[in-house]
């Protein structure tokens, strides 16, 4: 496969391998292409060996592309198995956890969390509460509410606690956030 670069994309691919770079672009603008042109560009110059680097990125669809693009791209190497390391943010943490986890104290049979498993952890701890304010109609609802609550409340730093000092429990709004916060903070000790 040969990709013809954007003039953006070749800044990228021939900027000094010695320097920090940080790239930031918007969904569909060749992010997953221009990270295969610069590993392709570094290896092929010398500049860093293919088993040293590391191909990182946040899904695991944007990784099997990465890795199909590396194998297309290096397939002289990808012959003599001498590949980049492509993985996702979170498999190359659970892998750094599973080699040297037991040096701070973590079992090595420690599981990841994945989103389904999440999700299935959230609606076992939904389904022990008795509650009030919430309509549990809907369960997928609540559980879809309940993860964006938590994931809003974890990218501003807070825990779910931090919601009952937030919230007028009077008021049915209020009520209902309790209660969300409540379901929230038994997961977490759930996890």
């Amino acid at each position: 496969m040969n990709i013809d670069p954007t003039p953006e994309q070749l800044a990228i691919m021939e900027y000094d391998a010695g320097k920090p770079l940080r790239v930031a672009a918007g969904a569909g603008t060749g992010k997953t292409s221009t990270i295969a042109l610069r590993l392709e560009t570094l290896i092929s110059q010398g500049a860093v060996d293919p088993e040293t680097t590391l191909g990182i990125t946040f899904t695991v669809k944007a990784a099997e592309e990465l890795q199909h693009r590396l194998m297309t791209q290096l397939h002289e190497l990808a012959k003599d198995g001498r590949m980049p390391l492509v993985t996702t943010y979170h498999g190359f943490a659970f892998s750094i956890v599973q080699e040297f986890g037991g040096y701070v104290g973590l079992e090595q049979q420690t599981r990841v969390i994945t989103p389904g498993f999440g999700r299935q952890l959230l609606l076992e701890t939904l389904s022990e509460g008795q509650y009030e304010h919430l309509d549990l109609t809907h369960v997928r609802g609540r559980i879809e509410e309940l993860v964006g609550l938590g994931s809003e409340l974890s990218n501003h730093l807070y825990r779910p606690q931090d919601l009952f000092a937030e919230v007028d429990a009077n008021d049915d709004i209020g009520a209902r956030r309790r209660e969300l916060a409540a379901v929230l903070a038994r997961y977490d000790e759930k996890k």
